[in-house]
């Protein structure tokens, strides 16, 4: 059977799995995963064993439109978050040895909780004619509709720009871990550069989309 790669992928990634843990879920082996999500192809049983997994009807897997715009990833913020636990270790080193009051080091607990809350993750979307894209549970969030994108590519930041959301040369930048990112030119010059860890996957779901636009089924 012909099942929808990038749907079985968004979801997966949903729910922050890796492909063995999918694998494991379905009762199935690794490479029937990956077969899954390379080239579409599974067996009637996979298929009823995926959608059992993901908890939806099979004929929702099914590859009905070769050119899907649906498209979803979560890219976990390692960096960000390895960063932070750096800052608890010491912290908590700190305090066990006197360096901070009670207080203090609850309030710094609870700031960076906060932040782990915030960037432990990046979300990007493309979906119904705009992309989305927001950081951990979603208290920033960002919509951008793709008629106002006048060009996209993946590309490459440079190493001083950082992480988080950043004020780069001509836009921002939205960004949890690593380099790569996916680069829009709006319609009124300003670029906005989100991160992710498929940047060619997110790049090749904006360019559909935007066909999508240019070109609208009869």
């Amino acid at each position: 059977m012909n099942v929808n790669a990038r749907k079985v992928k968004s979801l997966r990634k949903q729910r922050l799995w890796s492909q063995e843990e999918l694998a494991l879920a379905c009762g199935v082996s690794l490479r029937t995963i990956q077969r899954a999500e390379g080239d579409g192809q599974a067996s009637f049983e996979t298929t009823k064993a995926l959608a059992a997994v993901f908890e939806i009807d099979s004929d929702q897997l099914l590859k009905t439109n070769p050119h899907s715009q649906e498209y979803i990833n979560v890219q976990l913020g390692h960096t960000i978050i390895a960063m932070i636990l750096v800052v608890v270790l010491t912290a908590t080193w700190a305090f066990t040895r006197g360096y901070f009051a009670a207080f203090e080091f609850l309030v710094l607990m609870a700031v960076l909780t906060i932040l782990i809350c915030i960037f432990s993750s990046l979300t990007t979307r493309v979906e119904n004619g705009v992309i989305k894209w927001n950081f951990g549970v979603g208290l920033i969030s960002k919509t951008m509709p793709i008629s106002r994108v006048v060009s996209n590519r993946a590309v490459r930041n440079k190493a001083w720009w950082g992480l988080g959301i950043r004020v780069i040369p001509r836009g921002w930048l939205y960004n949890v871990s690593g380099l790569k990112s996916v680069e829009l030119i709006l319609d009124d010059g300003k670029r906005i550069r989100i991160g992710s860890d498929e940047p060619e996957e997110f790049n090749q779901a904006i360019d559909q989309a935007r066909d999508s636009l240019v070109r609208p089924k009869q």
